[in-house]
């Protein structure tokens, strides 16, 4: 689980969070097999911290980056930055966020799988 401080470096929750969704899938044959060949460009944006880009290139996620400009992804994420950090330290379900407008994703049905593994703290 991923501990957070009043200052809450979040370019270090972000790389944790790549750290343990590769670990997972690294971990998980059948995880791995069922990525493989998976693409997916990915926004996440936070209210107040701006825009976060990353890929995910043959089931293994790359870093995120902070970028200035809104680019077109595969999946967008936009959420405020307590909503996140509550997402990420499982303090709050996804579904629950989602449902209730806390969080709003746009991606193909067959990805929504997946953000919610990475919402939930993988």
């Amino acid at each position: 689980m991923i501990k957070l401080g009043i200052e809450t470096n979040l370019d270090e929750i972000l790389r944790d969070l790549v750290e343990k969704f590769n670990k997972k899938v690294e971990e998980s044959k059948d995880l791995k097999k069922q990525l493989q060949g998976f693409n997916r460009r990915i926004l996440l944006k936070l209210d107040s911290d701006g825009l976060y880009y990353a890929e995910i290139k043959d089931g293994k996620f790359e870093e995120f980056k902070k970028i200035e400009k809104e680019i077109d992804t595969d999946i967008k994420i936009e959420t405020t930055r307590d909503v996140f950090l509550q997402l990420i330290s499982q303090q709050l379900s996804p579904l629950v966020a989602y449902v209730n407008g806390l969080v709003k994703i746009k991606a193909p049905l067959k990805d929504l799988l997946m953000v919610k593994d990475l919402l939930g703290g993988v």
